[in-house]
């Protein structure tokens, strides 16, 4: 197969995963698609069908077919720092952790987890708890400020479950930002 029919067959991938077409996907895959090729973001089809809601069919396909849950992007994020950011993903995230995604893998820019990213953006408890179930730091803290996630669970989700879920986890309540500060002084 030549290596402009190789990038043909993954361009149809990348339709194929944005029609959510299972089928299509397996077709192009056994025809010799590229499952791991990524656009000039460093982002492959697989990145762009777990921001798809409800999209776990497709997903699991495309793990089926060898997609790599851990390659990184241009900033140094995998699928699963997307995934976390959709408010009711949690089959998609939960295909991703069993597929081996890395539940502690830091971004290139600010040295962020996919539980940050969670509990910044879905603030959906059981997506923070199936990440702290799969092993993420709680007590991870970000480059940029020294805070850990449950900095921000209380200072932008503001959800009780979602700081819950991380002080069962251990999460260090004591812990100091950049600033001296704990995250009870942003809580009030």
């Amino acid at each position: 197969m030549t290596t402009d029919n190789r990038t043909e067959l993954s361009d149809l991938l990348y339709r194929a995963t944005i029609e959510r077409d299972e089928n299509k996907i397996r077709a192009l895959t056994d025809a010799g698609a590229d499952i791991n090729i990524a656009d000039h973001y460093g982002r492959t089809a697989l990145f762009d069908a777990v921001q798809q809601i409800n999209n776990e069919g497709v997903v699991r396909a495309l793990i089926a077919a060898s997609a790599d849950v851990n390659i990184t992007d241009n900033d140094g994020k995998t699928a699963l720092f997307y995934a976390v950011q959709q408010s009711n993903n949690e089959s998609v995230v939960r295909a991703l952790i069993d597929a081996g995604a890395g539940v502690n893998i830091t971004a290139y820019c600010d040295r962020k987890t996919a539980l940050f990213y969670a509990v910044q953006q879905s603030n959906n408890e059981s997506v923070v708890r199936a990440l702290i179930d799969a092993g993420a730091g709680v007590n991870i803290t970000a480059y940029c400020d020294r805070k850990t996630a449950l900095f921000y669970a209380v200072q932008q989700s503001n959800n009780e479950s979602v700081v819950r879920a991380l002080i069962d986890a251990n999460a260090d309540v004591n812990k100091t930002d950049d600033d001296g500060k704990t995250a009870l002084f942003y809580a009030v």
